[in-house]
């Protein structure tokens, strides 16, 4: 018979465990099943962070909404701090996205505190109501939508870090941009905005005069379809607000950039922080830098 009782103390054998689960994440199911106490404290560290993506569609495995139905009321509400559902091929820009099982597991997870979706479909705006994270990444599209004014009881009550993207690319229509950014002014505590490239030089700078709490706005340009200069060649170096800068960075690799910043490690919003820094002291002339290069 297998002997599973503690060979070390409670506490240390804990974290034993922890900081192996932590490390290697992929051992982590595996530990599981060492003992029930291991159990009791590994398994919110699994959930801590769910990450779905794939092509023509990412897709929630239904063994996960099972255990989400079958697991205790606010088990998934304090164990899921990140939650990313990301397509990182733009060949999926056309393909219709099925929320009935993302809702069934998005409404238990209201602890969240890291949400990125790629795609939004206008019944799932509600949806996010009951969500109060720090870090979010959706469509600029919601902006649009009258019951976002309502920023004081929404989804960006508490948002610091927020990334507006434009997968359908749909040019914003001028009179949006005034629209778009006083609801962006009226989150509280944000300081940290990335939106689409599509957003011009005009609005970028309503954005910057009516956004005085921002500490840094950035113009995502994908690489994917163009040379490295496709930042050079647009036409925001008439910004001189030290606050901007171009990031170039395709989907694939914001997909690895997030799971990176869920793990809190360095990410892009760190990256940009230090690339602002170094244009305040002069340190570089340049307005844009590229994901890949290694500062």
């Amino acid at each position: 018979m297998t002997d599973d009782s503690p060979a070390f103390p409670p506490e240390l054998e804990r974290r034993i465990f922890e900081s192996a689960a932590e490390i290697h994440p992929q051992m982590a199911p595996t530990l599981l099943r060492v003992a029930h106490r291991v159990l009791i404290w590994l398994e919110p560290l699994v959930y801590k962070t769910l990450a779905f993506t794939g092509w023509p569609s990412p897709n929630v495995p239904p063994a996960l909404v099972r255990t989400v139905q079958s697991k205790p009321p606010g088990f998934f509400q304090r164990s899921v701090h990140n939650f990313i559902f990301w397509n990182d091929s733009d060949a999926a820009i056309h393909q219709p996205l099925n929320p009935i099982d993302l809702y069934a597991v998005l409404s238990k997870c209201t602890g969240i505190q890291n949400l990125a979706l790629w795609d939004l479909v206008p019944s799932m705006i509600s949806m996010l109501w009951d969500l109060q994270p720090r870090r979010l990444t959706i469509p600029t599209f919601p902006l649009s939508y009258p019951q976002v004014l309502r920023t004081s009881t929404s989804i960006f009550t508490h948002i610091t870090h927020l990334l507006l993207t434009n997968r359908h690319l749909v040019i914003p229509e001028a009179d949006d941009i005034p629209k778009i950014s006083s609801i962006l002014c009226a989150i509280p505590t944000l300081t940290h905005l990335c939106v689409s490239a599509l957003v011009d030089r005009i609005g970028l700078c309503r954005i910057l005069d009516d956004c005085k709490a921002l500490k840094l706005l950035l113009s995502l340009h994908s690489d994917d379809p163009g040379p490295r200069d496709v930042a050079e060649s647009a036409p925001d170096p008439e910004i001189t607000d030290p606050r901007f800068a171009i990031v170039v960075m395709n989907y694939a690799q914001y997909f690895q950039d997030w799971k990176i910043g869920a793990a809190g490690r360095r990410d892009f919003w760190v990256r940009a922080e230090e690339f602002v820094v170094k244009k305040r002291k002069g340190q570089t002339q340049n307005l844009a830098f590229w994901y890949e290069d290694d500062d």
